[in-house]
């Protein structure tokens, strides 16, 4: 083996462990603003940035569903998200905008008040043509 061919094996390893450093980097990057963004109070406010660009991959297939950070109903309580589908679901599909309120993770044996209200608010941009809505 020359020397040559020792340092490309070499490189390729060093590029090979760059990568899964950048892959666990953004894994840390994401629980960070997870955690950053939590909200404890079952409130969830969510901006979805380069929405005309994701409304287009959504009519094209290429974009399913998108999902919220996480957020709780109190310290201790019910891990929620919220899940839209910007070119619809179901009979919406094509012609409207799906969104739902998902339950991910339930740690322990929790109710919900029966009189607890979930409300679902959306605001668009006054300058958003009709052609992206």
């Amino acid at each position: 083996m020359n020397v040559t061919e020792d340092v490309r094996k070499k490189f390729i390893a060093h590029d090979r462990t760059i990568g899964l450093h950048d892959v666990r980097l953004s894994e840390i990057d994401l629980r960070l603003q997870c955690t950053e963004t939590a909200n404890f109070e079952g409130v969830l406010i969510w901006k979805i940035g380069g929405y005309r660009q994701r409304k287009l991959q959504a009519v094209g297939g290429r974009l399913v569903s998108l999902y919220s950070q996480p957020f709780y109903t109190s310290r201790y309580g019910y891990k929620m998200c919220a899940r839209i589908y910007l070119n619809g679901d179901g009979a919406g599909r094509g012609s409207h905008l799906s969104l739902f309120f998902v339950v991910m993770q339930v740690t322990a044996v929790l109710r919900l008040a029966q009189r607890t209200m979930i409300i679902l608010k959306m605001c668009l941009p006054l300058n958003l043509p009709l052609l992206y809505m």
